[in-house]
């Protein structure tokens, strides 16, 4: 049984074909088939004349209002009849019922900007639209957004060509809550990050439009500080159907600022994820999570004002009021304490001191050899033990 949503456009569809399958000839194609739509009470509430897409095939178009009234689960159904006068003098009827829904809002994690899974996994971007697309189709870019990596052209039209075995699937469709879902399932993916570029159009005549969504393929060391920032950032353990809630995908960004934040510091650095131990890091993984903290809880603040309400003046006084100022301000001591004292972890991990000496040696014949720190591992930080393996 379909579903259509209240202030929408329902499209129906009914095919007249003669017993051996030919396609029926009406008898007046400015007459039928005629088209009855009526409510839960039989009330007629719109007629009209189908129109042919193909031969045999008809459909009809119908704006539902806003105030229809909603089916129920115990059988409060609409009703569409279709009536069709052969050109030979027959006589066809078929009824079809369908439901009237409302619009159900997304849930949190499919309003998501982003999308995260593990390094190998497979990432299921989607949209929801209101109505049924007229086109859709996506394609998939790399971080920059500069080279493609897939195209889907359209939408499929049976399971097979929309199942994930199949290398060259199309885009699924589904009616889902009083709303029209398209996904795609993209992957095996390599870690990093990846563009979904949804191009759609409603309508013959209507715009245009482009939603790009994140794709983000994160390695294995990403859920140890996943924990450790959720074990600090919400204690109040969130659900997913919760608004306020964190997502991974969301810490994951955090932890991308966080990242950045700490290679600003003075002097400037390049970590990532992977040049940070767990255990003797000298500070650098706590000082990260501080850091992905204060990106967190900035993000929480600002949906905080958004919610702040103060409703005084009457018999009972209300308000609302979660102000993380002075989280923020314990988070940036213990922050600028580390900032102190990166300079000397930064010179301890680059070692004692390189010599920029070219050796020459005549038993080599004319060989100049450049000491830098790509033989740390050869030689002493002095560059003496290696000038006298070459015979210095």
């Amino acid at each position: 049984m379909s579903e259509h949503v209240r202030g929408t456009q329902a499209t129906f569809t009914a095919n007249f074909l003669e017993y051996d399958g030919t396609p029926m000839v009406p008898a007046d194609r400015d007459s039928w088939p005629a088209v009855t739509i009526r409510d839960p009470d039989n009330t007629v509430i719109a007629t009209g004349i189908g129109s042919q897409i193909a031969e045999g095939q008809y459909s009809f178009n119908w704006f539902v209002p806003v105030a229809a009234e909603l089916s129920t689960e115990d059988g409060n159904n609409w009703t569409i009849e279709w009536a069709m006068v052969t050109a030979a003098g027959h006589t066809h009827q078929t009824a079809e019922k369908f439901q009237i829904v409302d619009k159900i809002e997304s849930v949190p994690e499919e309003r998501t900007h982003t999308y995260l899974t593990t390094d190998g996994g497979i990432i299921r971007a989607l949209i929801r639209w209101p109505r049924q697309l007229c086109e859709v189709s996506q394609t998939v870019m790399d971080a920059t957004g500069s080279n493609a990596l897939l195209y889907v052209p359209g939408v499929a039209s049976n399971d097979t060509q929309s199942t994930i075995s199949n290398p060259n699937r199309l885009i699924t469709e589904l009616q889902q809550d009083g709303e029209y879902l398209y996904f795609y399932d993209y992957g095996p993916m390599v870690a990093g990050e990846y563009q979904f570029h949804w191009n759609t159009l409603e309508s013959a005549a209507s715009e245009r439009i482009v939603q790009v969504q994140i794709g983000r393929a994160v390695p294995g060391i990403f859920w140890h500080y996943n924990a450790e920032i959720r074990t600090r950032v919400d204690k109040l353990q969130k659900s997913t159907d919760m608004v306020q809630q964190y997502s991974d995908a969301e810490v994951f960004s955090y932890l991308k600022g966080g990242l950045d934040i700490l290679n600003f510091m003075a002097p400037p650095t390049n970590y990532v994820l992977a040049d940070i131990p767990f255990v003797g890091s000298s500070g650098v993984r706590t000082a990260l999570i501080y850091c992905s903290l204060v990106d967190a809880i900035n993000a929480q603040q600002i949906l905080e004002i958004d919610l702040n309400f103060d409703h005084s003046g009457q018999t009972v006084t209300l308000n609302y009021n979660h102000d993380y100022s002075g989280v923020l301000s314990n988070l940036q001591a213990v922050i600028d304490k580390f900032a102190e004292a990166k300079i000397q972890l930064f010179r301890r991990s680059q070692g004692a001191a390189f010599s920029g000496a070219r050796v020459k040696n005549f038993r080599f014949g004319h060989r100049v050899f450049k000491l830098d720190q790509a033989f740390r591992n050869v030689a002493l930080p002095g560059g003496s033990s290696l000038w006298r393996n070459l015979g210095v």
